[in-house]
């Protein structure tokens, strides 16, 4: 069971002047401990959801009380007055594959019905621990009688339905109620964004009630011994047995998070919703060839169940997509231009440079007027200074033979690097060999070739920022962001 206080998040449908107080039952390790450890049924499994969701909620209501980090006054009044906790869950699809041996798709009717009945279970247990806190502190909020009384009724149906072993903690409950009008917490359930709470809770891959993304994620770690970073394979902790099996592997591999339509995915939101106090944070991944009209019947499908909201993540729509695919890998490669994409007769723009020394610098263009090619020659510099420059745009010349766009680097890395030294040819000026080349490449694209926009484009910022060195440079794997610069980790 992991804990989170008063954080932001837009799932928790607060009132003015509260706190976020939030908890998360690990039903991976639940479905664990039960289906593979002590080889029990479904009916224990459930009773134990509903016993740590009511430790979660006893856990929440003394947070509230106790904490003394609220940022105001106002907040600490109205929180410790409505009493405020919102008990969810992480690795609900670590839970699917044990509970059913892989049988079980994420999304089809098996796993709705695992769904609610999980839900149910969570949403009972941290209901009968409020009403024993309203009966021991005779203190309770008072809910909206219309809605209490068609929660609860759903609640017994759905206990009855599937048989969940709560016919003795809804009876207490409607006892309270009848004598209450409610219960010691205003709110007893939320479904927390568990992106970082996964990481605390050892589930791995497995993230609140989203489907899994990968078998194995790559992570880079901080070893403190040797202050180098090491690359680590990571997979969800609860299945690492399980996945010696080829065929349990195969069953896993085939409901991954882009194997899971937009639609089922939104049936599983509909299932979590049905017994939750506030809302769903859950993400709804489509391909990139989604359409607005596929979307917007997403949205009106919601609308008809009564969702509280979703969020659409559109395959490649970042850069720093969350999962990638085989398909995807291979067109990426496909995209990249290669060294034999370029013509064996170039055009190219010859510069007279003086100065100290005088130089010649060529930059080379393909079909598509972009720089593709640099060549450095220094007369009079001595034969080791001149092979340093010819070097330098050796090197320049790899590069954008493989990556045109690396242009815009080269150009920011090289300028202003100044030696005490003059050179100018045609009005561009430079303070030294490497600025003088920087200047010439961006003259050439901005004079000779039209417009950056029609020829080179910059790059768009592919990260966030990093904490650690500052740049833009911070994209997602998995669940954890890194830096691609300084090998920073967010886990």
């Amino acid at each position: 069971m992991t804990l989170l206080s008063q954080i932001p998040c837009g799932e928790y449908l607060a009132p003015a002047n509260t706190a976020c107080n939030l908890l998360t039952v690990n039903v991976a390790k639940i479905a664990h401990t039960t289906f593979l450890l002590e080889r029990k049924g479904f009916s224990e499994f459930y009773h134990k959801v509903a016993y740590y969701a009511g430790l979660a909620l006893l856990l929440g209501s003394l947070l509230v009380e106790t904490d003394e980090g609220y940022p105001l006054e106002e907040i600490k009044i109205t929180t410790q007055r409505l009493k405020p906790v919102g008990v969810g869950m992480t690795g609900f699809h670590t839970a699917l594959l044990l509970a059913y041996n892989g049988d079980a798709r994420y999304g089809d009717e098996t796993a709705v019905k695992f769904a609610k009945a999980t839900q149910a279970s969570l949403t009972i247990g941290t209901l009968s621990k409020s009403a024993e806190l309203t009966k021991r502190l005779s203190h309770a909020y008072r809910w909206n009688e219309e809605f209490l009384e068609m929660h609860l009724s759903e609640l017994v149906e759905e206990t009855k339905e599937q048989n969940l072993p709560f016919e003795k903690e809804l009876k207490e409950i409607n006892e309270v109620v009848k004598t209450y009008k409610g219960f010691y917490n205003a709110v007893t359930t939320s479904q927390p964004p568990t992106g970082s709470v996964s990481q605390f809770a050892r589930v791995g891959g497995d993230t609140g009630i989203e489907p899994m993304y990968a078998v194995e994620l790559t992570r880079r770690v901080r070893d403190f011994y040797t202050s180098s970073w090491k690359e680590v394979k990571v997979t969800t902790l609860y299945l690492v047995e399980k996945l010696q099996d080829k065929k349990f592997r195969e069953k896993v591999e085939s409901q991954l998070a882009y194997n899971i339509s937009p639609i089922e995915q939104l049936r599983m939101v509909e299932a979590f919703q049905k017994f939750i106090h506030t809302g769903v944070s859950k993400t709804i991944n489509v391909p990139q060839k989604t359409t607005v009209e596929e979307l917007k019947r997403l949205i009106e499908y919601s609308r008809d169940v009564r969702l509280k909201g979703f969020t659409v993540f559109r395959e490649n729509c970042r850069v720093d997509t969350v999962y990638v695919s085989e398909k995807k890998e291979k067109e990426e490669e496909e995209e990249k231009p290669k060294v034999s994409d370029l013509s064996p007769v170039r055009k190219a723009f010859v510069y007279e440079v003086k100065g100290t020394v005088n130089a010649y610098i060529t930059t080379s263009i393909d079909e598509k007027n972009r720089i593709r090619e640099v060549f450095i020659s220094v007369g009079k510099a001595g034969t080791t200074l001149n092979g340093m420059f010819q070097a330098l745009g050796r090197v320049i010349s790899v590069s954008l033979r493989q990556s045109p766009e690396l242009i815009h680097k080269i150009v920011k890395t090289l300028e202003g690097i100044e030696t005490g030294e003059f050179y100018s040819c045609n009005g561009i000026h430079g303070k030294s060999i490497p600025d003088i080349v920087a200047k010439i490449i961006r003259y050439t694209m901005e004079n000779m070739l039209g417009s950056v926009e029609e020829t080179q484009q910059e790059p768009q910022i592919k990260g966030d920022l990093c904490p650690s060195c500052g740049k833009l440079s911070m994209k997602r794997n998995g669940n954890c962001k890194t830096c691609t610069s300084c090998g920073f980790t967010t886990c």
